[in-house]
């Protein structure tokens, strides 16, 4: 074996390795928006005023970025934008359902 067909092996060994990962991590994040969305669903249904928490939840923390930052309350995950609403009990749904969804062995490992 040539030293050249040593680095072609471990240069496809890499590709695939990436593609594996990212591949699962597209379909990690995929299954934890799922899961996420059904707890909200449910939470909102449980709660007198759910409907209208979970309205403006997706309009405050769920849309894409912001050409006014003013218009965005500033938060680092989800979690957390639930929390600034005031809207504790929606925080913990959803850090409950988003540490339900269980990482593919390779992926987990890194």
């Amino acid at each position: 074996m040539s030293i050249n067909t040593a680095l072609q092996t471990i240069l496809i060994a890499l590709i695939l390795g990436f593609v594996l990962i990212g591949s699962q991590l597209h379909m990690t994040i995929k299954a934890a928006d799922t899961v996420r969305e059904a707890a909200i669903e449910e939470w909102a249904l449980s709660h007198p005023d759910g409907e209208a928490a979970v309205s403006q939840y997706r309009e405050l923390c769920q849309r894409g970025p912001s050409i006014n930052p003013k218009e965005k309350p500033p938060f680092f995950s989800k979690k957390e934008c639930a929390i600034q609403l005031g809207y504790d009990s929606l925080a913990k749904v959803i850090e409950q359902a988003s540490n339900s969804v269980e990482v593919p062995a390779p992926l987990r490992w890194l």
